[in-house]
């Protein structure tokens, strides 16, 4: 939603376009730089993981892209997942969920989400707030964009908040 609206209505305000830009390039250069130093610092001291690696590289490869949107991404690999039964899950996603647990990255892919609310879904709200204050003529795209980013920001918290407190 965010690029879209970078596309197509950035520039009804003059200099929005630059913070629009900004509010997506930075979290992504985050994100990728963190998703990758945390998964080759699992794939160190992680002897299981490693060869999962070795086995399931294209997968790995995929996540690792997916995480340079949102690190939090990286938690799929370590999710309740691995303990459904193997007769239950699809083959096509039994790399996937066969991967072994983290032992030392999950509070950091956290901490990591949490550092993301205030780079990337604080900056990104107040751009649609502020585009939908100084704008006259509404459409559709920014106005979804502002719920997305609100609901995105709400969401955020109360995740991040529940897994630092368990």
């Amino acid at each position: 939603m965010d690029i879209a609206f970078l596309l197509s209505n950035a520039d009804d305000i003059p200099g929005l376009h630059i913070y629009s830009f900004l509010s997506i390039i930075i979290p992504i250069a985050f994100n990728t730089i963190v998703a990758i130093f945390l998964l080759c610092l699992e794939i160190k001291y992680n002897k299981d993981f490693r060869d999962w690696c070795c086995d399931n590289e294209l997968t790995v490869a995929s996540y690792t892209i997916i995480s340079c949107a949102d690190v939090e991404a990286l938690h799929i690999l370590n999710t309740f997942i691995n303990d459904v039964n193997p007769n239950l899950r699809l083959e096509l996603f039994r790399a996937l969920f066969s991967a072994p647990k983290f032992e030392k990255i999950t509070k950091w892919v956290t901490y990591a989400g949490c550092f993301n609310i205030f780079l990337e879904e604080i900056p990104q709200f107040i751009i649609q707030v502020y585009y939908q204050k100084h704008i006259i003529s509404y459409t559709i795209l920014p106005s979804l964009t502002l719920i997305s980013s609100l609901v995105t920001l709400c969401v955020g918290q109360i995740e991040d908040i529940e897994v630092l407190i368990i």
